[in-house]
């Protein structure tokens, strides 16, 4: 009912019922919903996008009844949704025709930024020609299981498969997705077609998509209930129950982005799952900790499956060093020894994962335990450290550590956590990273003392990411970020040659070199539109120093504004990079109008990523004060009509 009434994934409630949400706890508002559906009665739901959310209610704002649309709910539920199978994995397969811009789905991340939903199938597309439905939740790409895959990640693999024009998409239904963790069913294709559920009651289960899939039978929810306890009952008629809701009017506050092949999403957003469920009572019972979208988590498992970009080693510890060599193969032990050999002295060894580890690389380190707390925590700071500055360096974005010191060497689990969270925090500060923090499954001491250090740091750590928001336009993602553009990893930052502070700045940051070259090539050639340098010693490969000038007249400002940027654009097409980094320019002491310097820029921007099909990442960068700006950076990166 939730899906077929206009409800989206990550929608926020306002208001129910007539009665403003922010007066009500949480089992409050769980009590009206559940009453009006028992009692077959009334159920208006006011709804806001998570994009849309900040705005008014930090301002205090009313909603605009102009912007409010109601959708009515069919009195019955209707057909298609009565006759689809349940608990039943589903194959859709897509093919674009020349005639095909997109695949013709939406999509958005889970709060945790790890997996995939299905968020809006379109008519008339070729997803619509398949199983897929809203709500489904991704489960593999092509064969590949990408479950607990990034979102980011699974975005690339997404627009790679539509530049290919072609994807095959294993998904479940986000009911089946929750029945069959509760209940130990794998959800890999492969597993699950030698699992005892899929033989008894799913037979033709791995639906291809040549079958309609009206015509496959699922099992009846008696017949699969009888197979679990007594007890296991009761989750699973609450797991039903809120299907029953037959009669309601849901009005929601919404927002579309035709332009966009995929979802508009935000980092950190605030969010009500269109099920009903308590989640505390689901975070308690869970392995894995991704609380509200934080950079660092906490999980039970083992480092050898971990599918990041690293995993972090301790070669002093003489079981975990030889688990991850044996797992690794001859080639890993190897190389290892080849480069201890090569550089004794080296801080890490950096052997590249093979056989049956699932990280792309492995990094080695030597720790030092000791009694002495002082020095034992130094050590593990520098640990740390070292492993998320060779990351950073190295452009990882993912990285696992064991609990070190906690099994061979028996030191304190509270130092160690305590520790490792809080450098992991103090570096993450600089640079971006997700970070996890992976224990033995029979280590429950540790992976509590792990998760209590994680929760004392929540509220600083959601910090970390509740200051950018990003957005998908075609291959292309716009960033929009709260730091110092001198900080940022990318090909290229951008620099106005008119604007003396940031030139200075940038300059000063990046040495000798760069002043150099800048003073050589602004002598040389006084008229030119750009100047690029050597970065010098920032993170990027790249400044690019862009002849501009303010100007009080509005058109002008803003044609001045649209060939800063086409300059940009063709100079970091022709230096064949990826990635750039801007400033907001003329907000500073120039004094220009914030409201056009910022819609124009990302105004031009979103064009030429849609036009020109540029698989770029464009951060617009705004300094920490700048509260005012950053807002209409957010605000034009979502609403700007392209």
């Amino acid at each position: 009912p939730a899906a077929a009434g206009g409800l989206r994934i990550r929608d926020i409630v306002l208001a129910v019922n007539d009665k403003n949400t922010f007066e009500l706890s949480f089992d409050e508002l769980k009590n009206i919903i559940q009453n009006a559906r028992d009692a077959h009665g009334r159920i208006e739901l006011l709804m806001i996008g998570p994009d849309f959310y900040e705005t008014p209610n930090k301002s205090n704002e009313p909603i605009n009844p102009r912007f409010v649309k109601t959708i009515k709910t069919p009195q019955t539920m209707p057909i298609d949704y009565q006759n689809f199978p349940k608990h039943q994995p589903r194959t859709c397969e897509m093919r674009l025709n020349r005639s095909d811009t997109s695949f013709g789905f939406q999509t958005v991340d889970p709060l945790t930024s790890v997996g995939m939903f299905i968020q809006e199938v379109y008519p008339n597309s070729p997803a619509a020609n398949t199983s897929l439905r809203k709500c489904d939740r991704i489960i593999e790409i092509d064969d590949e299981f990408i479950d607990n895959v990034s979102s980011r990640t699974i975005l690339e693999k997404l627009h790679t498969a539509q530049e290919e024009q072609h994807v095959k998409l294993y998904v479940v239904d986000t009911a089946t997705y929750e029945f069959f963790q509760s209940n130990n069913i794998p959800l890999s294709s492969k597993e699950y077609r030698q699992s005892t559920f899929a033989k008894k009651f799913s037979p033709d289960s791995y639906i291809e998509e040549d079958k309609s899939y009206r015509s496959i039978s699922g099992p009846k929810i008696d017949d699969v209930k009888s197979q679990y306890k007594e007890d296991d009952n009761k989750s699973f008629n609450q797991l039903w129950s809120h299907r029953r809701v037959e009669n309601s009017d849901m009005v929601i506050l919404s927002n579309t982005f035709g332009n966009s092949e995929f979802d508009v999403y935000q980092k950190g957003s605030h969010s009500i799952d269109t099920e009903i469920h308590d989640d505390k009572k689901q975070t308690s019972n869970s392995n894995n900790i991704n609380s509200s979208c934080l950079p660092i988590h906490v999980c039970k498992g083992d480092l050898i499956t971990q599918e990041t970009d690293v995993i972090v080693v301790s070669s002093s510890s003489q079981r975990l060093f030889k688990s991850i060599c044996k797992a690794g193969g001859s080639s890993v032990l190897a190389s290892y020894n080849a480069k201890l050999n090569n550089n004794p002295e080296a801080p890490i060894i950096v052997v590249k994962a093979d056989g049956q580890l699932a990280s792309k690389i492995i990094y080695f380190l030597s720790l030092k335990p000791s009694s002495d707390t002082s020095i034992l925590c130094k050590s593990i700071e520098k640990f740390v450290s070292d492993a998320l500055e060779k990351a950073t360096k190295q452009n990882y974005r993912s990285i696992a550590f064991p609990a070190i010191g906690c099994d061979q060497f028996r030191c304190s689990a509270s130092i160690v956590a305590c520790t490792m969270v809080r450098e992991v925090y103090r570096k993450l500060k600089i640079s971006k990273m997700s970070v996890s923090f992976v224990i033995k499954p029979e280590k429950t001491d540790i992976y509590d003392e792990f998760l209590k250090q994680i929760h004392l740091l929540e509220p600083t750590l959601s910090s970390l990411e509740s200051r950018t928001i990003c957005a998908t336009f075609k291959r292309g993602i716009i960033e929009v970020e709260m730091g110092d553009i001198t900080m940022q990893k990318v090909d290229v930052i951008i620099g106005s040659s008119s604007s003396n502070i940031l030139r200075k700045a940038i300059i000063k940051a990046a040495g000798n070199e760069t002043q150099a070259v800048y003073d050589l090539e602004s002598t040389t050639h006084p008229n030119s539109v750009l100047i690029a340098t050597p970065a010098g010693a920032l993170p990027c490969k790249q400044i690019f120093f862009v002849k501009w000038e303010p100007d009080s007249d509005e058109k002008i400002l803003e044609q001045s504004l649209v060939d800063l940027i086409y300059t940009v654009v063709q100079n970091v097409k022709s230096h064949r990079f990826t990635s750039i980094a801007l400033p907001a320019i003329g907000c500073g002491k120039h004094g220009c109008s914030i409201d056009i310097v910022v819609k124009t820029m990302v105004l031009e921007m979103k064009k030429n990523l849609i036009k020109r099909n540029l698989p770029w990442t464009v951060k617009f960068v705004v300094e920490p004060d700048q509260e005012n700006i950053y807002d209409e950076f957010r605000k034009q990166v979502f609403t700007t009509q392209d």
